[in-house]
């Protein structure tokens, strides 16, 4: 059985190929992802259309974990992501400006799938990048 830390790496490096095919081997079909403003992500569908704006919005985007720490099932990263603003982007028109942005994540696993996550972007200091105010 994978570890927690093991199932984010698959994961962390399958999206920074911009690939969300093989989600479906590494959260489980009802995963609920928590995110600021009490926003819940229901459901492996919900999370994959999530990454797949973003990667449509951030089409050269970049993931990078500065801290990893990992406790029983869970795995805590601090990241940045990096990209170029060349598609929308949460209702963002086109920029063409890069951002990079940290944020801190917690993911939750059960017999090697994620079933539970919380994202903490700094959405701030992204809409600030990209000059919306």
């Amino acid at each position: 059985m994978s570890s927690s830390r093991e199932v984010w790496e698959r994961l962390s490096r399958a999206e920074n190929e911009l690939d969300t095919s093989g989600h479906g081997e590494l959260l489980a079909d009802d995963v609920v992802v928590h995110l600021p403003g009490g926003v819940e992500l229901k459901g492996l569908a919900a999370y994959r259309a999530m990454m797949d704006g973003i990667f449509g919005g951030l089409p050269d985007y970049s993931a990078r974990a500065q801290h990893v720490a990992e406790v029983d099932d869970v795995v805590i990263v601090h990241w940045t992501i990096s990209g170029t603003h060349h598609g929308e982007l949460f209702g963002i028109a086109p920029t063409g400006r890069t951002v990079s942005y940290r944020g801190c994540s917690v993911w939750r696993t059960d017999s090697g799938r994620i079933v539970e996550g919380w994202l903490y972007p700094d959405r701030a200091s992204m809409l600030a990048q990209l000059g919306v105010e």
